[in-house]
């Protein structure tokens, strides 16, 4: 009697009713692991199976059985050719994190990010059924990205520094182009300093607010000049005698004489409202 027979034997002894048969499950040939969609999806058929058992009393049945026998020889075949993956890929990830760690000492950024996203790529393709191994490999890699942030933050620092350094030096010399009268130079002086101030990253605003003043001042007495200039022009092609720009009430004494005193406040006695 085999035990199939027996099995059905003691259940009618025991007064039970026959238990319907689980169906059959689709044998399963053992595959070589190609990808880590294929280890995935390795997994979900496993349990799948197993959640099928659940539904169901134990009952004997041989074929159901060496299903069984050949999915879970499956599975711990390809278990067994994925952690050797693992394995290589650790290995291989570790020796990318220290070489990016390396490139960055080295100020050699864009090596380190190629590297890095290489090493990215790696930790992305380890199947998910190694999830404390990947874990770990995940928090590594985490870790060097934090390490790369930290780096780029610094590199950024440094550039809004040296920009705002090389703005300064541009300020005090077309401070000295204008105090030599020397305005073309300082005109030009500050229009590379405009270029180079927009250009500033974000943040860093209590320096953005100081640098903004001076060439704001920079500004109101580039283009007081420049107005001046204008208005002699405008003068000299009227026929103008040369020296009645110099007159007590000429037009551009009057302006000079507006400019050196500053904003005049308003006389509100003098307006009147309709």
């Amino acid at each position: 009697m085999d035990v199939e027979d027996f099995l059905e034997r003691e259940l009618a002894g025991l007064g039970l009713e026959t238990i319907p048969e689980i169906g059959p499950l689709k044998k399963a040939e053992p595959k070589p692991i190609t990808s880590k969609t294929a280890l995935d999806k390795a997994e979900k058929d496993y349990m799948e199976f197993w959640q099928k058992i659940a539904l169901h009393e134990v009952k004997w049945d041989k074929e159901s059985y060496d299903n069984m026998i050949n999915m879970t020889r499956q599975f711990s075949l390809e278990l067994n050719k994925g952690s050797q993956e693992l394995k290589a890929k650790k290995e291989t990830i570790l020796s990318q994190v220290g070489r990016v760690r390396a490139l960055l000492k080295e100020n050699k950024k864009e090596l380190a990010m190629k590297s890095f996203s290489e090493t990215q790529s790696i930790a992305d393709s380890i199947p998910g059924v190694f999830f404390e191994e990947k874990k770990v490999i995940t928090d590594a890699v985490n870790e060097l990205a934090g390490e790369i942030k930290q780096f780029e933050d610094n590199e950024s620092m440094r550039n809004a520094y040296s920009s705002m350094g090389q703005i300064g030096q541009l300020i005090e010399q077309t401070m000295k182009s204008i105090a030599t009268n020397d305005m073309q130079n300082a005109s030009m002086l500050y229009s590379s300093a405009i270029q180079a101030f927009v250009k500033l990253p974000e943040g860093f605003s209590i320096h953005k607010f100081r640098i903004g003043a001076k060439l704001l001042e920079i500004y109101k007495r580039i283009s007081i000049h420049n107005e001046i200039s204008q208005l002699q022009r405008h003068l000299q092609n009227q026929g103008t005698p040369q020296g009645a720009s110099n007159a007590p009430g000429s037009p551009i004494n009057s302006q000079k004489a507006a400019v050196s005193k500053g904003p005049q406040p308003i006389n509100l006695k003098s307006l009147s409202m309709n």
